[in-house]
């Protein structure tokens, strides 16, 4: 079966398909853009990781969590990002 990776303008939390993939970055608190509206949608668990220390952001960290179905895709991806300054 192929893969395909199909980048488009939508919300975040209205993108169909098995996974939904957004960055999120070491430097930027309170979380923004398409992070923060999963973030949201999710009820904060991001923000939750990021307080306890289990989650900073930083380049190549991966946290893959169930959507509960609070969004149409069944899986978020919460991809670090590095920092956004060195974007």
């Amino acid at each position: 079966m192929k893969q395909a990776l199909r980048p488009l303008d939508l919300p975040a939390d209205r993108m169909d398909g098995e996974v939904v993939a957004v960055l999120f970055f070491e430097d930027e608190r309170p979380l923004a853009g398409p992070a923060a509206l999963l973030d949201w949608r999710l009820n904060g668990l991001l923000t939750r990781r990021l307080l306890n220390g289990e989650a900073t952001g930083r380049r190549n960290e991966k946290i893959l969590v169930d959507a509960n179905n609070k969004i149409l895709a069944p899986w978020v991806l919460f991809q670090g990002g590095g920092t956004a300054r060195g974007l």
